[in-house]
């Protein structure tokens, strides 16, 4: 879920963009980090992903801008709102 604020900028985002970011971090991710998230999340849903962000975090936000999924992309001011969304859901295969 990450934090309530970030679930409602991304939800603004247009399904179509989310879907090929999805994607691309389903594929960028390894199984055995997908595992690991899953696991984070499911302890804590909320916050799973801070002790993470100052390494892991700023490395996938920076992953999906050189690869074409930054703030213009997604038509946002900051990626640090939606990146935490965007890896849940493509480590739970979620659309």
């Amino acid at each position: 879920m990450g934090l309530p604020e970030n679930k409602l900028v991304y939800d603004f985002v247009l399904t179509s963009k989310k879907e090929a970011a999805k994607k691309f971090l389903f594929e960028l991710i390894s199984e055995k980090n997908k595992k690991k998230i899953r696991r984070e999340i499911k302890k804590d849903p909320i916050s799973w992903f801070a002790k993470y962000h100052f390494h892991w975090g700023m490395a996938i936000r920076n992953k999906l801008r050189e690869n074409g999924f930054g703030e213009e992309y997604f038509m946002i001011k900051n990626l640090d709102d939606i990146y935490v969304e965007l890896v849940e859901d493509a480590v739970k295969g979620r659309k």
